[in-house]
């Protein structure tokens, strides 16, 4: 799971657990609409997701993936000559998966948005998609400026 770039990451994992929630939705709870059932469904995976799929906190970390999520935070390339040299490659991971993320993030939630319009008592579901794809947009766009800044910086050679 963690060869697939943060952003995108959280996204799949969001429509997986969707996928897998909506069967047990429907079994537990009978006295909803199939409407209900498939934005609720959402609603649930998208809180479980980023603890579940999303950072995957308990899984050890190595110390050269440490420096390499450091650098792109403080945009300051690592000072090892190794993780310097694999660092173009690095932030071109990081942007293609910005940039698909938040692609297949807001397909997502157009199609959820659209299946919340079927019914018009649901515009609070629509409002709250278009929430959640302002925040996707803003995480995107944060990615992507650490990403350029980074790429900017000339390495600082000794």
């Amino acid at each position: 799971m963690r060869r697939i770039p943060p952003l995108l990451r959280f996204v799949v994992a969001w429509v997986f657990a969707t996928v897998v929630a909506l069967p047990v939705r429907l079994l537990i709870i009978r006295d909803e609409g199939l409407v209900e059932q498939v934005l609720g469904a959402s609603m649930f995976a998208l809180a479980m997701a980023p603890g579940a799929f999303g950072g995957a906190p308990w899984l050890p970390t190595a110390p050269d993936e440490k420096a390499m999520r450091r650098a792109v935070r403080d945009g300051v390339p690592p000072d090892d000559d190794r993780l310097r040299a694999a660092l173009p490659a690095r932030l071109a991971w990081l942007r293609r998966g910005a940039r698909y993320g938040l692609l297949a993030g807001l397909v997502w939630l157009v199609l959820l948005a659209a299946v919340g319009t079927r019914d018009p008592d649901r515009t609070l579901w629509v409002a709250t998609f278009a929430l959640i794809g302002l925040v996707l947009t803003v995480l995107a766009a944060r990615t992507l400026a650490r990403v350029r800044r980074l790429a900017r910086q000339r390495p600082n050679r000794p």
